[in-house]
């Protein structure tokens, strides 16, 4: 059973590039209640990718909610540690948050994880 959950409803890999490329541009445009509702989406029917985890994470940054940013970054992690975009960007809620301490521990998992990529 190699099926994602996408497949076994029959999504297709052209449909979900189609609405990770819709979230994108609704993202661009500033359109950020719709593309965090598409990235929901994307992260309720393929879990296990760090992507829309992300995604959703930028959008929250956008807006200056650095808390719940944070907080999908840290699923994100759950998902992939070693995910690269992920420490960085929770440098950036922790710095904003006035915690430079994480910020910093942030960074440093940021560039361990870069030089140790596979």
């Amino acid at each position: 059973m190699s099926d994602t959950f996408w497949e076994s409803v029959g999504i297709t890999a052209d449909q979900m590039e189609q609405f990770y490329e819709t979230a994108s541009r609704l993202y661009t445009q500033g359109r950020y209640v719709e593309a965090a509702d598409a990235y929901y989406f994307l992260s309720a029917i393929d879990s296990e990718i760090v992507a829309p985890w992300v995604a959703l994470a930028m959008v929250e940054m956008q807006q200056q909610k650095w808390e719940s940013a944070r907080y999908y970054l840290i699923v994100a992690l759950m998902i992939d540690l070693s995910d690269v975009q992920a420490h960085q960007l929770s440098a950036m809620c922790y710095e904003q948050l006035g915690d430079r301490e994480s910020a910093s521990r942030s960074r440093d998992l940021a560039l361990y994880y870069q030089k140790n990529k596979m």
